[in-house]
């Protein structure tokens, strides 16, 4: 069973305690949402950069960290 079809490579995944499953986007840099199995995932931010693992704390919230990434001329 498929549970989502991000439109990225996905960096990191986790899931609340209400089953949703969030991920980040490496490459766009946006965290999704998918609210159910096979569901459509929602995108909750724009571009906020270097994605990295994602925590869901135990008040809800979601903790994504983030990298500085550097460019060789």
């Amino acid at each position: 069973m498929r549970l989502a079809r991000i439109p990225d490579w996905v960096e990191s995944i986790a899931v609340d305690g209400r089953g949703r499953m969030f991920a980040t986007a490496h490459f766009s840099g946006r965290v999704y949402r998918v609210d159910v199995p096979g569901g459509e995932p929602a995108a909750l931010t724009g571009d906020i950069g270097a994605n990295g693992g994602i925590v869901v704390r135990g008040d809800g919230q979601l903790l994504v960290g983030t990298a500085a990434t550097s460019r060789t001329p």
